[in-house]
């Protein structure tokens, strides 16, 4: 799971299962009231103390997760086992099966019951989650286009043989609760939508010629065309370029150019223009 400290996007392709950000802390405790398992709830009770800030609750208790002994890590399985038994599609159902699910990928990983602190989301083709910096995130099925700010960082917080230093992800996440990062693309013309990301490191578009002819936006800067469904061709005034499924082009800074066929693509380039 990885919190970047740059901001980034994912556009769906697929239907993608998501985490990110925090949950109400208030309501967390509520779930892990209703699974049950009584260790569980001393480990986690400073999230249902209304006289401590919501943020600095999530942050005493995803420290405290993050750091269990060998010994409390038992506590993992049990949680897990129990989730098991939670029927239904509702937010408890949803929280449980995120516990079930995990476990089974990463059986006794603190990262497990830190994940249980998180929304959990699902996003249909098309739709556009924005984390931003400091925003603790993980892609647990699906697929689809992902643009980020440049970075050579990343934080890891569980889910992995790999080492987790909980102090400095201590220090760049952001635990204010929470899901403010959903997306709703803005057609700019025929066959064009935006997603208006509040990033100025990129931006990204969808193009959907539909047979019709339509331009590339953001013609001053360099940009990325990637086709993800169908053949498209991309025209500029030098050159002709046929492309499929999983194919891409660089389009330089200033070079005009237009996509016909039928499929979808994006366009990706820095946020300004």
């Amino acid at each position: 799971r990885d919190g970047w400290p740059k901001p980034e996007l994912l556009c769906a392709s697929v239907e993608t299962e998501a985490l990110c950000g925090f949950r109400e802390p208030a309501a967390t405790y509520q779930m892990f009231e209703k699974l049950a398992v009584g260790d569980s709830l001393k480990l986690v009770a400073p999230l249902a103390n209304a006289d401590l800030p919501a943020a600095e609750r999530l942050r005493v208790v995803f420290s405290r997760l993050l750091r269990l002994t060998p010994d409390e890590r038992s506590l993992i399985s049990e949680i897990a086992q129990a989730a098991k038994a939670v029927q239904g599609r509702d937010d408890v159902a949803s929280f449980a099966r995120t516990a079930s699910e995990l476990n089974a990928y990463y059986p006794g990983d603190p990262g497990v019951l830190a994940a249980l602190l998180m929304n959990r989301i699902t996003l249909q083709p098309g739709d556009a989650l924005f984390m931003p910096s400091g925003n603790l995130h993980a892609y647990l099925s699906g697929g689809g286009v992902e643009i980020m700010a440049n970075s050579d960082n990343v934080m890891r917080g569980g889910l992995t043989p790999k080492y987790v230093n909980v102090d400095a992800l201590l220090a760049i996440l952001d635990f204010t609760p929470g899901l403010r990062g959903l997306i709703t693309p803005v057609e700019e013309s025929p066959g064009v939508w935006r997603y208006p990301a509040p990033a100025p490191e990129f931006a990204l578009w969808r193009l959907e010629p539909d047979a019709e002819s339509v331009a590339v936006p953001a013609a001053s800067s360099g940009r990325v065309l990637l086709v993800t469904d169908g053949e498209l061709t991309a025209i500029s005034v030098t050159t002709r370029l046929d492309l499929g499924r999983g194919e891409a082009a660089l389009l330089s800074a200033g070079e005009e150019a237009a996509v016909t066929g039928r499929g979808t693509a994006f366009v990706g380039g820095p946020g300004v223009f």
